[in-house]
């Protein structure tokens, strides 16, 4: 603990959260708009939150993500949504102004992560207003 004293000299008070220390002082670097609920302290225990968007996301890349597939177009350029496949992966994502269906077929199989409005059924997404979704072949 003196290392950790010696580390935060000149702070008033040092606290913790579990297993990671916590300053209870107003941070030295500024936040600009952000908001508390935007820092990573809030963000680690929400499930729904960004930070842990992210972590499911690497963590599906670092399993599942064959470097060497090729990657295959889905949807055209002029589309609202930007389709891709590589291996066992379709990636979709809605950046137009409304929701938008796109035909996959049987082939693939359910919804492994999702951001937003995004419904796969009968080899149909859906994908609401600012969604995505990354769906796997097979079982």
């Amino acid at each position: 603990m003196a290392l950790m004293e010696e580390m935060v000299h000149g702070l008033r008070s040092l606290g913790t959260l579990g297993r990671i220390s916590v300053f209870t002082v107003k941070p030295w670097l500024p936040m600009g708009d952000r908001s508390e609920e935007e820092t990573v302290d809030s963000q680690r225990f929400d499930q729904g939150s960004t930070l842990l968007k992210y972590k499911e996301l690497f963590q599906l890349r670092s399993e599942r993500l064959d470097p060497n597939s090729p990657l295959k177009w889905i949807t055209s350029r002029d589309s609202s949504v930007i389709a891709f496949t590589r291996g066992d992966i379709l990636c979709a994502i809605n950046v137009g102004g409304q929701s938008e269906k796109l035909m996959l077929g049987k082939e693939m199989s359910y919804i492994k992560f999702s951001v937003g409005d995004a419904v796969f059924s009968d080899g149909i997404l859906e994908l609401g207003l600012a969604s995505a979704a990354i769906i796997m072949s097979g079982v």
